[in-house]
Parts: C-alpha cells; structure tokens; sequence
C-alpha cells in the first residue's frame, strides 16, 4: 500500500505541526518504556519494526505516536537503521505524522502526514509492525508504504536484542496506511 502526498500549502504544514505539538502537549508526551533485555511484563507488549527514511543527507527525523484509546502520546526520534523496539500496552496506535530538518543547522522543521495505524494485539508478548519507508521526491513530494521484512530481517533484530525468542512467540501486525485518522 502507498500514499503520495506533495507538500505544497505552508498553511497545511503549519497546521499539522499544531495539531502534533497540542497532542504532544496535552499528553505530557514521554517515550515510551525504555529499551532492555528484559521481556515485557504481563500488561506490556514489546512492539518491535523499523522507521525508514529515503532522504539525501543526513536528516533528523521524527514519528508522532498516538493511542487511539487516550493516554500518552511521544514522538521517536529516528536513529540508527530506524529499528525500534517499544513496550507498549495492547490496543489501537496511530502515527498521523512526521516532522524533519535537514540537521542540527537547520532553522526549519518540516511536516508531512503520515496517516499510519497499527494495533498490538493480546496474547503475544511481542508485536512485530513492518517497515514505514518514507521516500522523498523533488519539490517536496513524498510517499509511504508499508514493508513486510519479518522473514528477511525483522525477526533477526528482534532476536539479537532477546536472544532465544521463538518465531510463536511474535505476533504480525503490520501497519496500515490511508484514509484521514
């Protein structure tokens, strides 16, 4: 699944920014639980894929995390190959969107929307969501899709960080795209 956006209205980039800073605000917005080697506790659910981001340079770049159902909303800061691995209690997520500047000097933070969902469901006590590759085109375009690399990669980052994980043990649920959230 694919979503092209182009990034053209400053009053619509400004508005998004809004919209993701009162969310974060009003939600006292934190990270969520920090990465061990320690396997979640009986609420929690280790939530584990990466944020891929195709742009020159080297960008600083953040996801907006919501839950639908109320609660704590944070932003991810991409790092890394953008593997990450959050503890998070079942129920629905959104990402409505990102934000990026084109490093430390950089005046201008940029956003664009995403309009991803996912949910972590019971019974697992991990939850492997897939790949967000955000791609960047010229005159500010950009696309989303949605990538399944469990068997190719996924599950072999999960599994160096909690060695001895077996594959019954994860849960797929694969992000979705589209649609206002």
């Amino acid at each position: 699944m694919e979503l092209l956006r182009k990034d053209t209205s400053a009053m619509r980039r400004c508005s998004i920014f809004l919209v993701s800073f009162f969310l974060l605000a009003n939600a006292c917005a934190s990270t969520p639980s920090e990465l061990s080697t320690r396997k979640p506790g009986s609420q929690e659910v280790l939530v584990t894929g990466r944020v891929d981001v195709l742009l020159p340079g080297k960008p600083l770049f953040w996801v907006f995390v919501v839950p639908k159902e109320g609660g704590t909303a944070w932003d991810y800061k991409v790092t890394g190959d953008g593997t990450f691995f959050w503890y998070l209690f079942p129920g629905s997520y959104e990402i409505p969107s990102f934000q990026w500047k084109q490093g430390e000097l950089d005046p201008g933070t940029r956003t664009g929307q995403a309009f991803a969902r996912f949910t972590v469901p019971h019974g697992k006590p991990f939850v492997y969501i897939g790949t967000l590759t955000i791609t960047f085109f010229k005159g500010g375009r950009y696309g989303i899709k949605v990538f399944d690399d469990y068997d190719s990669g996924g599950f072999a980052r999960l599994n160096e960080k909690f060695p001895g994980i077996k594959k019954e043990d994860v849960a797929k649920s694969l992000i979705t795209l589209g649609g206002r959230l």
